[in-house]
């Protein structure tokens, strides 16, 4: 039996072999990062669609820019002459579209370290491989990091390995933020299995016998010191910097992972150096083509700079805030958040809902404390206040519009305040000019008398006829008391303080504004902008003061304000308003997990990996686990899991009118008959007692007769305000039962529920999004059952995600684990190093 043994596992050999020489075509030799020894050669963005354009780059070690190849088709021919690339950064993302010809990207990017991910593809990608039809693996075999931006291999139909990489330990852990996605490659039960000479080395790898390289924890066998930052040290135990991606020696790191400053890791760079490429700290940008900016060195100077040479070369950047500036959406604030004095007027004029962000205004205009000429404001209905030049104290008035205005605010209709409060505009040449600005009030207007040095307010210049008029500029309601009275993972009841009598005369509603805030930083003058802010808007015709928002998110913070819905008079129209207020609703289940896969170590281990659910619904504590073994033969895919019939996420229609019962538009709603019937006999039992004319009737004193009726106008306005609290009822959450097996009477008296007892053989951390089952059985089918679950709810845990795994047999493990490559051990670690 042993012969036949060794026979089979030789039978296997050769296939193997070739397997892994033909994957090891292209040399498996690490680089160094070329600041260990020698200056970097620093080339710009590529656009690659042939091999003479790969030839162009074939001596440079860092691209600061982005590198594309694209469209085009190499040959076998080709393929023996393609150069392979010094390559070792990017500084912003590499994409390959199309490349067909091409088995492995090792064959170009042998030596690619690092992706910065400076500037992202559509803003989001890093890395992306498309649509490459001869791609059998991917071939990074030196790639350590992505430290920006996402990843996405879709649509290559010959590629393996793409799922033995631990992407998640490529992108950093930045899995919240960044994602990578997997799609339409080559499936894996259809390719090799990895491998290597030892366990250590056959978990992940880039392709047969190229296994993923890893920041090193450990040199030359010496355990580095608990305390090291991220377990890095160099081969005499000494700790390396936290920022060191890859070796280092005592005063230097070979690749960092933020800042390079000579030849330490830094996370920003310090005076007089400036950044440059998103890499680097250096004292002169003009070395590398490129102007200072501040700390910056930039390719070319933005708006409102104007370059600076000396000695015949351009230098740097310097700010010139000089013109008149038309601001028509948020693309023409490029470069004013430096400016604090502008050498000019200014005109606003936000037509451009789509791409006009009123927080951009703020951000652009904060630091601006003077305009020398004037400041026109038309057409913005986006606008409510002028709050975003909260720094503004002087117009200046050297330019006027028609020769008379500094200040001309014209068809805002929106717009209801002006300065900040407190801050004080000295207009020191020139007039006013306010006109159809509905909801400005003209009591406002008339405070800036007071700033001008050269005439008074004209009537021909403000009115009251044009200002204010859709506002109730005396006050009758000032503002809106609301507060948040119950809230569940869905709903929350919101109730305005009760309004005098002589408010409700004009009161029609009222508009409930709410959208996702997921920081306490939305601005009141932000709120008009619905379409484009996210603002969603319940609008009530009704005069009670509660009211529900639904269909809410679980766990997630909301803004909300409320406003009047009045009637419509010319010079009468109450508009109150209140301020922002925040909430957060209560947390619910989670919902099944985005991703699960598993991966086989052993014949008796099984590497699972997960994503966490998109909808979490709140914090997720902790991961149940349950395996057993299957039984019946199933594919390894992960089951989704839908769910029916959960009351949390069904919505009962409304009922028809027509279906229950009569209305009182109904001929026999009232009937009639009867009611003639009980009147009639009411008429036989009860005669009214006739009026006695001679008694003494007794007067009420006036001042007693106006609090009576001033109390009763409360009292009924109060009860139209309260009169339907039933109607706005939400579920409270429930809480644990504390009697075991307690009855359905108990649960509904005390709104507790009785305690889930869910099976499961593992508990696991929620931060952590894998675990490895062991001591399983070889070649065995395993149904895997995992689910997740939130803190602060009862019976907190979601739904199970399924995944079939199976575990490979032992023959295979044997004949993987006998094939050993010629070089020794010492020599392999080496060169994984």
């Amino acid at each position: 039996m042993p012969n036949n043994k060794n026979a089979n596992k030789m039978k296997y050999l050769p296939v193997y072999f070739l397997l892994f020489v033909v994957a090891g075509l292209p040399g498996t030799r690490l680089p160094c990062a070329a600041s260990q020894g020698q200056e970097p050669i620093i080339c710009k963005s590529t656009i690659i669609r042939n091999i003479h354009d790969l030839e162009k780059i074939q001596n440079c070690t860092i691209i600061a820019g982005h590198v594309k190849l694209v469209k085009f088709e190499l040959t076998p021919q080709m393929l023996a002459s393609l150069p392979s690339l010094r390559l070792e950064e990017i500084t912003d993302y590499l994409l390959v579209y199309r490349v067909h010809g091409l088995d492995s990207l090792e064959r170009i990017f042998p030596k690619l370290l690092v992706i910065r991910g400076v500037r992202l593809l559509y803003e989001k990608y890093s890395l992306v491989l498309f649509e490459n039809r001869n791609l059998e693996n991917i071939g990074l075999v030196s790639l350590l990091r992505v430290l920006r931006g996402s990843i996405r291999i879709e649509s290559n139909p010959s590629l393996c390995f793409a799922h033995t990489i631990n992407w998640v330990t490529i992108l950093g852990n930045h899995t919240k933020e960044f994602h990578y996605v997997l799609k339409n490659n080559k499936p894996p039960n259809y390719c090799p299995l990895c491998y290597g000479p030892n366990q250590e080395h056959h978990q992940q790898c880039w392709s047969l016998g190229k296994p993923q390289r890893q920041i090193l924890g450990e040199y030359n066998g010496n355990q580095c010191s608990a305390d090291c930052p991220s377990q890095k040290c160099n081969k005499k135990g000494k700790c390396c910097s936290g920022r060191c991606l890859t070796s280092c020696s005592d005063d230097n790191c070979g690749y960092c992972t933020s800042l390079i400053s000579g030849k330490k890791c830094v996370k920003d760079c310090i005076p007089p150096r400036a950044r440059a490429f998103g890499r680097q700290c250096v004292l002169d940008c003009s070395q590398y083509g490129l102007l200072r900016l501040g700390v910056h060195c930039v390719e070319k100077c933005p708006k409102m700079y104007e370059t600076i040479v000396q000695n015949g070369k351009p230098r740097s950047c310097s700010l010139s805030c000089n013109g008149n500036f038309t601001i028509k959406s948020s693309e023409d604030l490029e470069g004013f958040a430096d400016c604090t004095t502008l050498q000019g007027s200014l005109t606003l004029e936000l037509t451009d809902f789509k791409n006009t962000n009123i927080e951009d205004l703020d951000k652009a205009f904060g630091n601006l404390s003077e305009i020398t000429g004037y400041l026109k404001i038309t057409r913005s209905p986006s606008l409510v206040s002028l709050h975003f030049l909260r720094n503004l104290h002087t117009i200046g008035g050297k330019f006027l519009i028609d020769n008379l205005y500094a200040l001309y605010v014209v068809d805002n209709h929106y717009l209801e305040d002006l300065w900040n409060t407190n801050q004080r505009v000295a207009i020191s040449k020139g007039r006013i000019y306010f006109h159809l600005n509905a909801r400005l009030c003209y009591e406002k207007i008339a405070q800036l008398g007071q700033q001008l040095k050269e005439s008074n307010i004209s009537i021909a210049d403000v009115s009251r006829n044009s200002n204010g008029e859709l506002l109730s500029c005396d006050n009758v309601i000032s503002e809106l008391k609301v507060t948040t009275e119950a809230i569940n993972a869905n709903e929350a009841r919101i109730v305005i303080d009760f309004l005098p009598p002589e408010a409700l005369v004009p009161l029609i509603g009222y508009v409930y504004f709410y959208r996702e805030a997921p920081k306490r930083n939305i601005s009141k003058y932000n709120r008009h902008g619905c379409g484009q802010d996210s603002w969603f808007m319940d609008t009530t015709s009704s005069k009670q003061r509660r009211h529900v928002l639904r269909h809410l998110k679980p766990y997630t913070q909301y803004a909300y304000f409320v406003k009047t819905l009045t009637i419509t008079s010319y010079h009468y129209h109450v508009d109150a308003t209140s301020e922002i207020q925040y909430f957060r609703t209560a947390p619910g289940r989670p919902g099944p997990l985005a991703k699960i896969y598993y991966r086989p170590v052993s014949p008796t281990e099984i590497e699972i990996h997960w994503w966490p659910p998109r909808n979490p619904n709140g914090i997720i504590s902790k991961y149940l686990l349950k395996y057993d073994v299957a039984e019946e033969n199933h594919t390894s895919v992960a089951i989704p899991n839908k769910l029916f019939g959960n009351a949390d996420n069904c919505h009962c229609p409304k009922m028809d009118a027509e279906l229950s019962g009569p209305t009182p538009l109904d001929k026999d709603y009232y009937h009639p008959e009867k009611i003639v019937y009980d009147e009639g006999l009411s008429n036989f039992i009860y005669v009214s007692k006739p009026k006695n004319l001679s008694r003494v009737v007794k007067t009420e004193d006036p001042k007693e007769y106006f609090l009576r009726i001033q109390e009763e106008q409360m009292n009924n306005s109060k009860k139209e305000q309260d009169d339907r609290k039933e109607d706005f009822e939400i579920t409270t959450l429930p809480t644990l039962c504390n009697t075991s097996h307690p009855s359905t009477s108990f649960k509904q008296e005390n709104n507790c529920v009785e305690r889930e007892e869910l099976a499961y053989d593992h508990e696991i951390a929620g931060d952590r999004h894998s675990f490895t089952l062991t001591g399983l059985q070889p070649l065995t089918m395993y149904r895997v059952a995992l689910r997740a679950c939130v803190d602060g709810l009862a019976n907190g845990c979601g739904p199970e995600t399924i995944l079939w795994a199976e575990t490979v047999s032992k023959r295979l493990g044997a004949i993987l684990e006998s094939l050993k490559l010629t070089t020794s051990s010492g020599d392999m670690n080496k060169l994984f190093r």
